[in-house]
């Protein structure tokens, strides 16, 4: 492939896969104040505008739908999906969101449902949280990469988030954490994200650096599958991902409120079912309508999914080692395996 085929193609997908900044409120404090201050408010976001230019997008796809060697039918398999995520930035406000959160996605798994409910209700107590978050940052700081730093921002819907292009991992200024917090979060963020970014770097051909847009769900599903090979997931912790699962759910029938509501049911505190329901109806404009962001049930669904892929292996430490070799998704797999011989990872 040539570079002006992939200039186009590595734009593109950068552009594609840049989507949680669009979808983080730029008025969450706000409406946080305004929820807690009344009984039957629900949140109006306002959203950063859009600052991709989409003709420059649109010629870029014409082209690579117009690619005639040996990876045509690659390409045209990317072009599809590419226009589907760029879309989920287009649909931010809008009554398509939800719908098209989910075409990104995917759908939940029905038959994760009981294990979900069953992991929510267990009575488990959190650990107390007295780390402050500019702490954490400096804890952070000497785990990171050297061109990584951790840094403070109000405008994001976890505790933690990460640019990867901006090379900085980013904290909730109001969040507070316990030590196993740290160690856990050390292993989800550092082992799994940053370390998969690192080395995505080395998948060879280069194109392949440019065309897997559906890994966030083995992503954030090998995540949480290290927090568990290393010991660093506690039953507080798999509660969450219950609900944030069950929450998808919910939410996609009901307005924040009402989610809200719903996710205090389970023995969470008034912070954490905030937090969780913002999470779960970012993207929406008026709160009180139903939808949700789907992308909160990948963590439990990915990791039953990792799981049960590593276990169908002979060897399963080689497996999670090629599972962190870049991002990539499940799905991806049998393209990466017929490019084995140029990979360094299969070496």
């Amino acid at each position: 492939m040539d570079s002006h085929y992939l200039s186009a193609l590595a734009h593109v997908f950068r552009v594609a896969i840049n989507k949680l900044r669009f979808v983080n409120p730029l008025n969450a404090g706000e409406e946080k104040k305004q929820f807690f201050s009344s009984t039957t408010y629900n949140p109006q976001f306002v959203y950063p505008p859009l600052t991709y230019h989409r003709e420059r997008i649109d010629k870029e796809l014409a082209l690579l739908e117009s690619y005639e060697g040996f990876e045509k039918d690659i390409l045209q398999a990317f072009v599809k999906r590419a226009r589907v995520h760029l879309s989920l930035k287009d649909a931010v406000g809008t009554e398509n969101f939800s719908q098209i959160s989910k075409d990104v996605f995917g759908d939940v798994d029905p038959k994760i449902i009981p294990l979900a409910q069953e992991l929510a209700r267990r009575s488990v107590v959190c650990e107390e949280k007295t780390l402050k978050a500019s702490h954490v940052r400096v804890l952070f700081d000497a785990h990171l990469p050297a061109d990584w730093k951790a840094t403070l921002s109000f405008r994001t819907s976890a505790k933690i988030v990460l640019s990867q292009e901006q090379c900085q991992l980013i904290i909730d200024p109001e969040a507070l954490f316990s030590e196993h917090d740290v160690e856990r979060l050390l292993v989800h963020e550092v082992g799994a994200h940053i370390s998969r970014g690192l080395r995505h770097a080395d998948l060879s051909p280069k194109f392949l650096q440019y065309l897997f847009l559906d890994y966030s769900e083995t992503e954030e599903g090998l995540a949480v599958y290290l927090e568990e090979l290393e010991g660093v997931q506690d039953p507080w912790q798999q509660k969450i991902y219950a609900l944030r699962f069950l929450g998808t759910v919910f939410a996609e029938t009901h307005s924040f409120r009402e989610t809200y509501d719903y996710l205090l049911s389970f023995g969470i505190d008034v912070d954490e079912a905030y937090r969780l329901t913002q999470r779960l109806k970012r993207g929406l404009i008026d709160t009180a309508k139903p939808g949700a962001f789907y992308r909160e049930k990948i963590y439990l669904q990915g990791s039953l999914a990792v799981k049960a892929y590593v276990a169908s292996t002979p060897d399963p430490h080689a497996t999670v080692k090629f599972l962190l070799a870049g991002k990539f998704g499940l799905a991806d797999i049998p393209l990466l395996e017929s490019y084995a011989k140029n990979n360094n990872f299969y070496k």
